[in-house]
């Protein structure tokens, strides 16, 4: 059988994309996972009121007093897919929850990025956030408590 140049030409191509479909296949398999939490211990430091966090960690474990009034602010870059085929990434709230002592549970259900809400009873708090299409992505998490 005599190959033509363009068969040459096309195999070679078509073996470009697997290859590069390979290649990136673990870090699309990591960027889709929901199910991956990576956790920061939230320690303030003397005399200060909030504690800052920036990166890609999405669970956030601290000890709160009873009766506090906690502040909390979560933003991240999303990545949307534009029509030209391009990526374009752009500051979005994070939906923040958080868990405590006895059941304790509340949501930010607006999706303003923000949640305002008093300690029920001295413990360990735990704060994520939603989406999770956003886990793994950079942000920056705000929290106070008064």
């Amino acid at each position: 059988m005599i190959r033509k140049k363009s068969d040459n030409k096309r195999d070679f191509l078509i073996l470009i994309a697997i290859t590069t479909l390979v290649l990136l296949q673990p870090q699309i398999s990591i960027a889709s996972s929901c199910n991956v939490v990576e956790t920061s211990n939230i320690h303030f430091k003397k005399g200060e009121k909030c504690w800052r966090y920036e990166g890609t960690k999405n669970q956030f474990v601290g000890k709160f007093g009873g009766r506090q009034k906690i502040t909390v602010t979560m933003f991240g870059l999303a990545a949307y897919a534009t029509e030209g085929g391009g990526i374009e990434k752009r500051w979005e709230p994070r939906s923040p929850s958080v868990s405590g002592p006895n059941g304790f549970f509340e949501m930010d259900s607006a999706g303003t990025g923000k949640l305002v809400f008093m300690t029920q009873s001295p413990g360990k708090y735990t704060f994520d956030f939603g989406p999770c299409a956003m886990w793994g992505g950079y942000g920056e998490t705000e929290i106070c408590a008064y």
